[in-house]
């Protein structure tokens, strides 16, 4: 029976161990990873295990609810699994696809965001976490602090800094590479102070600096590599 409601993460995986347990020559059930908050990262393997491994196959790959509120796109990655195991010998189409492929489905990528998307009334883009960067506090001003006539850059280090200094030039930042480790890391800040009001505390700005970082990470303009995002776009 196709599933009719959008599923919280106990229900999503509930029903993923059930179709499992349904079809155990048709679906392997595996976890892929592990959440920021510790939730199971579930992939779903499809083939006909008689027609051989589904490593042997060609195969594709769908995912669904890779930000947060998109938690359709997870409820029609079940329904496509759903199908091609309750179709599989009534539908040719679906017995040669089987028969002849491998489906990788991920169901929910942002399996912590769509968690606190459908469980209280927060929005965010893709995960409650913040970004493996600290932003300037509220208050904070551009500017010449040590009155040098530029506006420059300042290197904090910080064990999940997001540079390093270059190799050939260490008067330059490079990004640090996916999976690198075992390295000296840094922040990097603008060259500024923190504009304080007459009562003491820091001007208040268009929006919190921690709810930007909080609800502006993205997933999909976050992949290691081949990613053509303009320098700057929000959330990377």
């Amino acid at each position: 029976m196709p599933t009719a409601a959008y599923m919280t993460y106990s229900q999503l995986v509930q029903r993923l161990r059930q179709l499992a347990d349904l079809a155990p020559d048709l679906v392997r059930l595996e976890v892929i990873g592990k959440s920021r908050l510790g939730r199971d990262l579930f992939a779903v393997a499809l083939t006909d295990e008689a027609t051989g491994s589904a490593l042997d196959k060609p195969a594709v790959l769908v995912d669904g609810n890779i930000h947060a509120g998109e938690v359709c796109a997870s409820s029609a990655v079940v329904y496509w699994i759903e199908r091609l195991v309750e179709e599989r010998e009534r539908d040719p189409a679906v017995r040669e696809l089987l028969r002849t492929r491998t489906v990788y489905a991920i169901p929910r990528i942002a399996v912590d965001g769509a968690e606190v998307y459908l469980t209280t009334p927060a929005r965010l883009r893709s995960s409650p976490h913040l970004y493996p960067h600290t932003a300037p506090p509220d208050g904070f001003v551009e500017d010449d602090v040590n009155g040098d006539g530029r506006i420059l850059w300042m290197r904090v280090p910080a064990e999940d800094g997001a540079y390093a200094v270059d190799e050939i030039d260490p008067r330059v930042m490079r990004p640090r590479q996916p999976g690198e480790i075992g390295g000296v890391y840094y922040h990097l800040f603008p060259e500024g102070r923190v504009v304080r009001t007459s009562q003491g505390g820091a001007r208040p700005a268009a929006s919190s600096a921690r709810d930007a970082r909080l609800h502006g990470m993205d997933f999909n303009r976050n992949f290691p590599i081949r990613w053509a995002g303009e320098s700057g776009q929000p959330g990377a």
